[in-house]
């Protein structure tokens, strides 16, 4: 038996004001809350989006969201402040950070108690508000998940969320608020998507239909990022880009990830270094962890990608497919490694342990990963 689950509906407009305004007739949507990164809250594109929607009868606010991962304390001042006052429709407008946000106040309105009592505790938000989920980076995928990830305040440790209440209604992949965004930003959430290809791709939860989004989505990516690092206002690349981040969100809301996000989250939490980079810098050597076990499903990602020789050993294939990467123009280019964080040596314990902690994404990694692996991983980046 094969399974695939779709949740929400994705419109691909360049003109943000334009989508937004067809979703909101289309929804009657007449209290409307609009929440949006502290800087995209200032692009041109937003003013004219407020302007457009804001038709007589229907009242539209705009909340600007400070830089930062999600907590559990800020969704709950959110939802305090916003339930009970009639909200039909939600519009999230930035990165992963903004998304996950947004999609936890506007279930945790509609469902009682704090965040925390539906924090891995296998409870789920079972209603929300609506919500148009607008990605201004291309690599979380959240804008179609039924997860909002956040930092409990009080443990420091990030779990997710989830339930129907999370799932957006929509998601609006709109090119033109990508354009200015800093060519690292670009790379790092790109190298996220990536990622999420990829792990999904070699996924014990995977199936022939999963398969086909996780391929998909890593070739349109492995393609035009490239290509946005050197013309980020290539709108048609950038598109490109968010196509294959929303179809490798697709393939990771239904298989999953791996060891890398696993890793990541210890240097994310006690380092503060971005999501997208920290899978970028274990990516590699997890995959070597996994060829090692017996994984040599990275060799027919290797032979789709055009112009590689291909030897025909799969387990030859995989190893080449982790060279490829290693070796791919924008890590080699804008790539970070732990050092340029200030992570040294003597934080290995700390992080080593730390990163163990996301058992979901060692659950659906393709084979054993142990904190043996965590810590020689470490010893090899840090070179002690």
């Amino acid at each position: 038996m094969q399974y695939f689950h779709v949740k929400t509906d994705v419109l691909m407009e360049r003109d943000l004001a334009a989508g937004v305004v067809h979703l909101l007739d289309k929804e009657g949507s007449r209290n409307v809350l609009v929440f949006a990164d502290e800087h995209v809250a200032q692009h041109p594109a937003v003013a004219k989006m407020l302007s457009a929607a804001g038709e007589p009868g229907r009242k539209i606010e705009l909340r600007s969201i400070p830089s930062g991962e999600p907590t559990t304390g800020l969704v709950n001042e959110l939802a305090g402040i916003y339930r009970g006052r009639g909200l039909d429709m939600f519009v999230a407008i930035g990165g992963g950070s903004v998304l996950d946000l947004a999609k936890a106040v506007s279930a945790l309105i509609e469902n009682g108690g704090v965040i925390e009592d539906y924090q891995g505790t296998g409870r789920q938000l079972t209603a929300g508000v609506k919500k148009i989920c607008v990605p201004t980076t291309a690599g979380t995928g959240c804008e179609i998940s039924g997860a909002a990830v956040l930092i409990n305040t009080r443990s420091a440790f990030k779990r997710g969320v989830v339930g129907p209440g999370v799932v957006p209604t929509y998601a609006l992949l709109c090119a033109e608020l990508g354009a200015s965004l800093p060519v690292d930003l670009t790379v790092g959430c790109g190298m996220d998507a990536i990622v999420h290809a990829v792990e999904s791709y070699v996924s014990p939860k995977a199936n022939e239909l999963t398969r086909l989004f996780s391929r998909e989505a890593f070739l349109r990516l492995y393609e035009a990022l490239p290509k946005v690092a050197e013309e980020p206002g290539n709108l048609q690349c950038r598109e490109e880009m968010l196509l294959g981040s929303c179809l490798a969100g697709y393939a990771i809301d239904n298989a999953s990830t791996g060891a890398a996000h696993g890793m990541s989250y210890g240097p994310g939490i006690h380092f503060h270094v971005p999501h997208g980079f920290a899978v970028a810098i274990f990516f590699p050597d997890t995959m070597e962890v996994n060829i090692r076990n017996g994984c040599h499903a990275y060799a027919e990602l290797f032979r789709s990608v055009p112009g590689v020789r291909a030897s025909g050993d799969d387990r030859q294939d995989a190893l080449a497919f982790v060279r490829l990467m290693r070796e791919y123009g924008p890590i080699v280019r804008y790539g970070k490694t732990l050092f340029d964080y200030g992570v040294k040596g003597g934080d290995i314990d700390l992080l080593a342990k730390a990163s163990m902690q996301n058992t979901v994404a060692y659950a659906t990694n393709p084979g054993p990963f142990t904190i043996e692996d965590s810590y020689a991983i470490y010893h090899k980046l840090l070179g002690v």
